[in-house]
């Protein structure tokens, strides 16, 4: 019995090579954003976890350097520092006043495809600004 050899039809050779090479790019494309968009999504929780971990330390102590601490406890990891918060009103007085505190903090992109969005110009970039927000009564 003799064996038959398999043939592939002219033209056909390397076609799977040429389908990879066209969609290749396309899927680590949409790797690179996933990975972008989920870190930059967590660091934007980060930030907000660290903005209200400030602001209910400060309504409870009406002490900024043991909010600040509080605030970047908050969120470790990040790389905070206490120059990245800023609390307005800048006093605690009263049960009916409500503090903010605001962290606002540049992280690096992890694969260098972060997307900078300033009115109508989008450009790619190393590095974003993320911003929290918190807000407590003073008293707890």
């Amino acid at each position: 019995m003799k064996r038959s050899r398999r043939t592939s039809k002219n033209g056909e050779r390397g076609a799977v090579a040429v389908e990879l090479a066209l969609v290749a790019p396309l899927l680590l494309a949409l790797i690179a954003g996933i990975v972008e968009f989920s870190y930059t999504y967590n660091t934007q929780i980060s930030m907000s976890q660290a903005a209200r971990e400030a602001a209910r330390g400060y309504a409870v102590t009406k002490d900024w350097s043991k909010a600040t601490a509080a605030g970047i406890a908050g969120a470790p990891g990040s790389g905070l520092a206490a120059s990245d918060f800023t609390l307005t009103p800048t006093t605690c007085s009263g049960t009916d006043l409500t503090v903010k505190v605001t962290v606002k903090h540049t992280f690096q992109s992890p694969t260098g495809f972060a997307l900078n969005v300033k009115g109508t110009n989008i450009s790619f970039s190393k590095t974003f600004v993320t911003t929290g927000v918190g807000a407590m009564r003073c008293g707890g």
